[in-house]
């Protein structure tokens, strides 16, 4: 006799089961925890009635986000265009936790995976910074300072993330991959001071490049929040590793 084909879980199951999984949030901003990551968990579970890969929905993550930035750098400002981008932005960060979900999902959560991740993630992030540097030669009449204020973002994130993951290797290095990996991320913060550090609060922030001022206003306040917090990160980061040694 044939043997019946498997029956596979269907949207609904796979959304309950990944809500099942929810990680706590007590050490991630208001936006990620309460909208991204639950768009984040619809999308796994579309994705896995469709039989995709987490590599696939992270590829559709970045052809999302650099849509956005394509649209910011090739468009004229307007109105229309901000909401173009900022939904472009948005649906990639979705993506981007999405990716992750449907791995533990599957089952197939790996270095590997989290390794794609963490590399796209970075290009995403600087390559959106360089793409308001472009945005501000192409179109806005602003003074020469208004230049610096993407190429501080690049500077801001980027030592912000090799910062975090260095120590994180130097904190498992000297407790043999054990003790330090509880340690990794510190105390937990209050959600709504962590907003401005969200990277789906900087991803709304570009519906507002139809108003060029007021965008730079706010990709300003960002970049003043994320400056302060970086350089609190790595003097912690920095102490820890100076107890320890």
């Amino acid at each position: 006799m044939p043997t019946a084909s498997p029956v596979r879980p269907s949207y609904r199951d796979n959304l309950a089961l990944l809500t099942s999984r929810q990680k706590r949030g007590y050490t991630v901003a208001a936006y990620s925890h309460y909208i991204n990551r639950p768009m984040g968990r619809r999308l796994a579970a579309a994705a896995a009635v469709l039989e995709m890969t987490p590599n696939q929905v992270t590829a559709i993550s970045m052809i999302a986000s650099y849509a956005g930035m394509a649209l910011l750098c090739l468009v004229a400002p307007s109105p229309l265009v901000g909401v173009g981008v900022g939904v472009c932005l948005i649906a990639g960060y979705a993506l981007d936790s999405a990716d992750g979900q449907l791995a533990r999902l599957q089952g197939s959560a790996g270095p590997a995976g989290e390794w794609l991740d963490h590399v796209s993630d970075q290009a995403r992030t600087v390559s959106l910074h360089l793409a308001v540097l472009i945005w501000l030669w192409r179109y806005v009449d602003v003074p020469a300072w208004a230049f610096l204020l993407p190429m501080l973002w690049t500077v801001v994130l980027s030592t912000r993330f090799f910062g975090q993951i260095l120590a994180g290797q130097l904190q498992l290095k000297r407790a043999g991959g054990v003790e330090a990996a509880a340690a990794i991320g510190g105390a937990s913060r209050h959600q709504i001071l962590l907003l401005p550090m969200d990277n789906g609060v900087i991803c709304l922030a570009f519906v507002l490049v139809g108003a060029p001022a007021l965008f730079l206003w706010v990709y300003g306040a960002l970049l003043a929040a994320n400056t302060v917090s970086t350089v609190a990160s790595l003097r912690r980061r920095h102490r820890e590793l100076a107890m320890g040694g």
